[in-house]
């Protein structure tokens, strides 16, 4: 079941004509990054939030950060779903890393369209499924 945190996220998404900034999910540590359609590069604004996170994990002690990426459904070849999901992963994690956060404390996982926030929707909201979430721990 997914939480309430991520579901009124995919509310918010829903409602906007692009979901296009990043969302801290408060109080659980996570964030989230959004990434344009079949493209595995940090965002302009992810780079922000790669920065807050690095900022906030040695800030406040953290002893690891788990990454989990998704892509959305426009693709039925869900390998290539699972492929992209891992580039966005190891993208993010190689960026964490040159910020600071130890490579051994960071977890990187694709997971292709396994886990759709905004199941079936395409088009401009389809960003929300495009994502990767960090939760530091």
């Amino acid at each position: 079941m997914k939480s309430l945190n991520t579901l009124a996220f995919a509310a918010v998404c829903l409602g906007a004509a692009a979901c296009t900034t990043h969302v801290p999910l408060k109080p659980s540590g996570s964030y989230v990054i959004f990434f344009d359609h079949a493209d595995a590069r940090i965002p302009a604004n992810g780079k922000d939030v790669l920065e807050e996170i690095a900022g906030v994990y040695k800030a406040e002690g953290h002893a690891g950060a788990a990454i989990e990426c998704f892509s959305d459904k426009t693709s039925d070849d869900e390998a290539a779903n699972v492929a992209l999901t891992q580039k966005r992963a190891d993208r993010t994690k190689r960026d964490l890393v040159k910020l600071g956060v130890p490579d051994s404390a960071v977890t990187a996982t694709g997971r292709g369209s396994s886990e759709a926030l905004v199941p079936g929707v395409t088009g401009d909201v389809a960003v929300s499924n495009r994502r990767c979430t960090v939760a530091l721990s």
